[in-house]
């Protein structure tokens, strides 16, 4: 097109704006890591399906080309995403369903058998969660070991959860299910795959709060140990990190004896003000204040 003065005119193509970010052939979406992987991955996978079925490959050839050509590219992005065993496990089924065949198996053996160590009788067929969980273990040791720039991000995004969870012992070490209140994140999918696979982790320079009297606690951890329900212990820390508090003393007269009526009712103590850098957490509605007076009297 040309306009009135001469001026050629291109048209521009309006682009669909899109949440996910590529970076490094890693396509990371601000609201769920793994939302922009998962499509490609899912490309990957049922291009693999496409190809294999139609092929005539023989039954050694069909697994050298799962293990050496797909599986690395399908390893290459779960290490910094948040993906969880479904997501994995929904990138897994198609390619399953079309390879257990070119191995002469029937396509719903099961997969414990698929997967299952061969000392057992199993195949030992690479499983993507595992392997997802154990490249994100490596990842997560090896930065903390070197204690480089992204050891560094590391070690502040423990100290960020463990501050969330106000927990007096390191958290990876706890059971995620307690804690399902806590924002998830690269970290907090990290910690899953550490508690279903009972590993303990030691980590000397982690954080943790302080007990600052004697017979002293977290309020979190008495909260948990008491078994309330995940809803009500979301409603309680709300208020604790508005409040900015971590322990019983924090919240405490200085006998040790009475509950400060200001924490009760949600007030800020300015006598009391935490030197700690706290996540931006506005006032609690009422109802959730009342969840927090009501268990701070027990």
């Amino acid at each position: 097109m040309t306009s009135e003065n001469g001026t050629i005119l291109v048209p521009v193509k309006r682009v669909k704006p899109t949440l996910a970010y590529r970076t490094l052939g890693v396509h990371i979406a601000p609201l769920g890591c793994s939302k922009g992987a998962m499509p490609v991955l899912m490309e990957s996978a049922l291009q693999y399906c496409s190809l294999l079925t139609s092929s005539k490959l023989s039954r050694q050839e069909a697994l050298t080309i799962y293990v050496q050509c797909l599986l690395p590219k399908l390893r290459y992005q779960p290490p910094l995403l948040c993906m969880t065993r479904h997501d994995c496990d929904k990138i897994l089924s198609p390619i399953l369903m079309a390879l257990l065949p070119k191995l002469h198996l029937n396509r719903h053996t099961s997969r414990a058998i698929v997967h299952g160590p061969e000392e057992f009788g199993g195949l030992a067929l690479p499983h993507l969660p595992t392997l997802q969980g154990v490249d994100k273990l490596k990842l997560f040791l090896g930065h903390l070991r070197l204690q480089d720039r992204t050891g560094h991000l590391i070690h502040i995004d423990m100290t960020y959860v463990q501050l969330l969870t106000g927990t007096s012992m390191l958290f990876l070490n706890q059971d995620p299910a307690e804690y399902e209140w806590v924002e998830s994140g690269w970290l907090t999918s990290l910690w899953t795959f550490i508690n279903g696979s009972k590993l303990t982790i030691t980590y000397p320079l982690a954080w943790k709060p302080n007990l600052l009297r004697e017979h002293d606690r977290t309020l979190m951890d008495y909260f948990v140990n008491k078994g309330l329900q995940n809803k009500t212990l979301e409603s309680i820390n709300i208020c604790r990190l508005y409040l900015q508090v971590i322990t019983l003393s924090n919240v405490v007269a200085a006998n040790g004896q009475t509950i400060l009526l200001s924490c009760k009712v949600g007030h800020p103590l300015s006598s009391r003000v935490s030197k700690l850098s706290w996540p931006v957490q506005g006032r609690p509605p009422n109802a959730e204040r009342k969840i927090w007076a009501s268990h701070l009297d027990e």
